[in-house]
């Protein structure tokens, strides 16, 4: 409940909650993220994010997620979207909306699915550090069953120097009657002599200790 208190007491004061970016991939750039998380039982998670810049206007992405869980066995999901954005370049607040398809794969088959989303962001100064703050609205529909997932996520990272990023994440979501949160804090940093970033987790379900997760993530901008 701390952790809870703590993330909207940040959320509140830049006026708004969080989430994973408006901005678009500079044209012919690439970002590449994927990262892996495991409880103290070893149930794993693992993730892969990519976002390429089509054009000035248009960034495409393909967001993949897989877990092992006994005794169902691996299953997941993907999405491939696009992003464009909403009002002009060059304003303070950043606005972008995404749609995209995918499937949902596991023990009852693969399903499709549809994806809508709306992002708003700001870049920010605390004193001679920069940083920024998101939100991302988005809800996954499935096609075969008509269930949904509504989820809302906030970021808000600082820049602790040439090398590092401090990230504070708030994830919440609603499926199949149930809501959940988590917090994720984490530390990104670039080691010298290499093009990579690596990212240093926790994923702390409100629900309980128990559940907490240990993250590892691998950054690359090309």
């Amino acid at each position: 409940m701390r952790y809870y208190l703590l993330i909207t007491a940040i959320l509140h004061s830049f006026a708004a909650p969080l989430a994973a970016g408006p901005w678009l991939r500079e044209e012919g750039k690439t970002f590449l993220s994927t990262s892996i998380s495991s409880t103290r039982t070893f149930e794993t998670q693992s993730s892969t994010y990519l976002e390429f810049g089509l054009t000035k206007e248009t960034t495409l992405g393909a967001d993949l997620n897989l877990a092992a869980n006994d005794p169902s066995g691996q299953n997941g999901s993907g999405v491939l979207f696009f992003r464009r954005a909403l009002g002009p370049a060059e304003g303070k607040n950043k606005f972008a909306y995404e749609i995209g398809i995918g499937a949902n794969w596991g023990s009852y088959g693969t399903r499709p699915t549809l994806k809508t989303g709306l992002t708003w962001g700001r870049g920010m100064q605390m004193g001679a550090k920069g940083g920024w703050v998101t939100v991302d609205g988005s809800l996954l529909w499935d096609v075969k069953s008509k269930d949904y997932r509504a989820k809302l996520d906030g970021t808000f990272g600082l820049n602790l120097g040439k090398a590092a990023k401090g990230i504070l994440e708030l994830n919440l979501g609603h499926s199949d009657g149930s809501t959940y949160a988590t917090f994720v804090p984490s530390l990104v940093v670039r080691p010298p002599i290499t093009d990579f970033q690596i990212q240093f987790g926790i994923e702390a379900p409100l629900k309980g200790v128990a559940a907490n997760r240990i993250k590892i993530g691998l950054w690359r901008e090309f």
